[in-house]
């Protein structure tokens, strides 16, 4: 990665050329192949399309009148189970036209089409793109939230777009609430909005909630929210779940007493809440919207392995900034291992992106830069030649 950076800012644009070719090459077939191979694994096992198949059921519950929420459940985990906020049935609902079965298929192909519609978006020179899409093939979460039909895809989407037009406060706002109506952890945007004082961004986030919230009650009824909550807060334990890799969990399953590890879930969550509001009133915008990305999977009560997904944004935001090893964070959960992978992994990948993030030179050179992730010259390299900046600038947008 770090020879890629190098070539990237080269004064050869022949060599330039050829290692971007044989670059874009190899990520679009080790991407490919990873996801046929594990979409292969899925169906043998039977769990492709394992959580959609939950967002299927209840927007047809809600066609038949019947509740959204199956109230049943008392863990998460468990198939079928739906908890997600009532308007993100809306975004399920077109796809009841078709039976559950083709559903599923256009649904990982939705998925599909978000992961690479995000990695498109994001404001970063073609060498750290191509960069990104190889390592999605590489890492097990990206292989595992597009099997499974997960909503991460989706998530990962709204965090680029938020990114890339992080300088319009009315499309960021509308993007974050996007995210926040998919699942509640993306409403972090909005909280960044307001931490950094961004009026008009957080009141077109609340106003596009509001709006989507209306249009949901109607169509489920006011009821809904009720049911989400109770819902919410019977299968919220943020430690008793097997699969849950929060800092709690893994105590918990260690031998930890469950009220000890209750309690150092939430002082985990406190943490990190703590370097977030320190990122957010102290060092630029761009770098504080990167560690919000983080911090609002890290204060998630249930924290799946595959959630580590949208790390792929602050990843590609370190590597166009010449952090090369930000590159090991989704190589941490490499997909030829799968579940194997330990699961203090995925909070090591946290950390360690954040710890990337709160580099000081990065604080420097984001102060004397545009600051909000804009696609400039500066985020290829800041000893780049003219000539690269020109070559790597028309592969990101730049003028």
């Amino acid at each position: 990665m770090r020879f890629l950076l190098m070539v990237s800012v080269g004064p050869r644009p022949a060599s330039h050329r050829r290692v971007l070719t044989v670059l874009a090459a190899a990520a679009i077939v080790v991407f490919s192949m990873s996801v046929l191979w594990w979409a292969q694994t899925a169906l043998e096992l039977g769990v492709f399309g394992f959580d959609y198949l939950a967002y299927d059921a209840a927007a047809r519950r809600v066609l038949t009148g019947d509740t959204v929420y199956d109230m049943r459940f008392t863990t998460a985990g468990a198939f079928g189970l739906y908890f997600y906020p009532p308007p993100f049935v809306l975004v399920v609902l077109p796809l009841t036209l078709v039976d559950a079965h083709l559903a599923t298929w256009l649904w990982a192909a939705l998925g599909l089409s978000c992961l690479l519609a995000g990695i498109a978006l994001m404001p970063i020179p073609c060498w750290v793109r191509w960069s990104v899409l190889l390592l999605s093939g590489l890492s097990f979460p990206v292989a595992k939230t597009l099997v499974l039909g997960q909503v991460g895809p989706l998530l990962l989407f709204c965090f680029a777009a938020a990114w890339r037009w992080l300088q319009r406060d009315v499309v960021a706002g509308v993007v974050g609430a996007a995210g926040a109506l998919i699942k509640l952890q993306p409403s972090s945007v909005l909280a960044w909005a307001a931490l950094v004082r961004r009026p008009v961004m957080l009141g077109a986030g609340i106003a596009a909630i509001v709006a989507a919230s209306v249009v949901a009650t109607v169509v489920a009824g006011l009821g809904t929210w009720l049911d989400w909550l109770t819902l919410l807060i019977r299968v919220g334990d943020p430690v008793s779940q097997e699969e849950n890799v929060n800092l709690g969990a893994l105590l918990y399953r260690a031998g930890v007493g469950h009220d000890t590890a209750v309690a150092v879930h939430w002082l985990h969550v406190g943490v990190a809440l703590l370097v977030w509001l320190y990122l957010g009133l102290r060092w630029p915008p761009v770098v504080s919207f990167m560690a919000t990305i983080v911090v609002s999977q890290l204060v998630s009560p249930i924290l799946w392995d595959h959630y580590a997904v949208v790390l792929l944004v602050p990843v590609a935001w370190l590597l166009g900034r010449g952090v090369w090893w930000a590159a090991a964070v989704p190589l941490l959960s490499p997909s030829f291992l799968g579940a194997s992978v330990p699961p203090l992994v995925y909070l090591a990948g946290y950390w360690g992106t954040l710890a990337m993030l709160g580099l000081p030179r990065l604080r420097t050179e984001t102060e004397t830069g545009s600051g909000l992730g804009r696609p400039d010259r500066d985020a290829v390299a800041p000893t780049a030649t003219p000539l690269a900046r020109t070559a790597c600038g028309r592969c990101s947008g730049t003028d």
